[in-house]
């Protein structure tokens, strides 16, 4: 699995994400520490709400044509 690159970290409201490759289109997840999925959508921009999660830590896993990319922030 690629690094995905999240930031800022610790965040409130919006997520940034970057790669060295281009995941428009790709497959987002978002799952909290204990491995629960909070969110599932496609990435139609680099930037992605999170201001519905509650505080605490998450987990990043996107699914695209390049391959499989993971990455962590904090939320606030």
């Amino acid at each position: 699995m690629n690094e995905l690159i999240i930031y800022p970290s610790p965040v409130s409201n919006i997520i940034k994400v970057s790669s060295r490759f281009n995941l428009i289109n790709s497959d987002l997840e978002i799952y909290n520490c204990v491995g629960k999925l909070m969110k599932k959508s496609k990435l139609i921009l680099p930037e992605i709400s999170v201001s519905d999660l509650s505080a605490g830590i998450y987990f990043v896993k996107l699914n695209s044509t390049q391959g499989s990319y993971a990455g962590k922030f904090i939320k606030e």
